[in-house]
């Protein structure tokens, strides 16, 4: 696991990793609720927006990804980084996503 987030409102954790999933955990019964097929390269971070309905993914890829929690479909990807996206993160009010690559 290379990142992990809270989804505080839902009761549940967010975990990414070498799998190339997010896993969604309910905190109540320690189980993995939904599991997110992002892709085919390492996930190095995973934010939850303010609202707790989007999740924000970064890749070894070059990309981050936006996903609907509720659909657990990915809304957007960004691409054109030309090294691996070690961290992506909503801004405050959610209109931005902020991400950080070498």
């Amino acid at each position: 696991v290379h990142g992990v987030a809270w989804v505080e409102a839902a009761g549940t954790a967010l975990s990414a990793g070498g799998d190339h999933t997010v896993r969604c955990w309910s905190l109540s019964s320690e189980t993995c609720q939904r599991t997110l097929q992002v892709g085919g390269a390492v996930l190095n971070s995973v934010h939850v927006s303010w609202d707790g309905a989007l999740a924000a993914v970064a890749s070894d890829d070059c990309t981050a990804s936006v996903w609907g929690l509720a659909t657990g479909r990915r809304l957007r990807l960004f691409s054109g980084h030309t090294s691996r996206v070690a961290s992506a993160m909503f801004s405050p009010d959610g209109l931005l996503l902020l991400t950080a690559s070498k």
